[in-house]
């Protein structure tokens, strides 16, 4: 065989070479292509299949345990006062009550929820790409690229409504945007 038809190496013999380096078995490789064979006319093209979202938790701590009857799919309404921006957030679920570590020191949480705290799913995607009608509100969010870190919000500068259950103000003692 002479060494211009060299053949490509079998997987069998890149497994019997396994004590040569990456780079000299890549080497042997590629001495196979023929380059006269290869077309520079070929697009590369990709598609998006689906684009990723990303979400987040933004916690409400309520005065009272849960005397609103907020279901898991109920839209909360973040009203930032001073400037009237605002948003809409879905309610996903209240936090558990407790994590704590088992006989065999696997995490777990507790099967208990705390009423008290409302946890909301933020969409972080959407924040950060199509945000521009609440440009103050959107520096609240630690996941937000557009954090500021503000020293402190003043309880009633947030308004928290739900349009569903009929609730225009409702009353909080905090709301969590850092956990955003």
């Amino acid at each position: 065989m002479s060494e211009n038809e060299k053949t490509k190496p079998s997987f069998d013999d890149l497994v019997e070479s396994r004590y040569k380096s990456l780079a000299d078995q890549l080497i042997d490789v590629v001495i196979t292509i023929d380059v006269n064979t290869l077309s520079d006319t070929e697009t590369i093209r990709s598609e998006v299949v689906e684009e990723q979202v990303e979400y987040s938790w933004l916690r409400i701590y309520l005065n009272e345990e849960n005397e609103y009857g907020f279901e898991e799919n109920d839209e909360i309404k973040i009203t930032y006062v001073p400037t009237g921006e605002s948003e809409t957030f879905t309610f996903s679920t209240y936090e558990a009550k407790g994590i704590f570590r088992d006989a065999k020191g696997v995490l777990r949480k507790s099967n208990e929820l705390d009423k008290n705290t409302m946890c909301l799913s933020v969409n972080v995607t959407k924040m950060n790409k199509n945000s521009d009608h609440i440009p103050n509100l959107r520096t609240f969010f630690r996941s937000s690229k557009f954090y500021n870190n503000p020293d402190f919000i003043f309880k009633e500068d947030i308004n928290l409504s739900c349009e569903k259950r009929g609730y225009d103000n409702i009353e909080h003692k905090r709301v969590g945007f850092k956990s955003a």
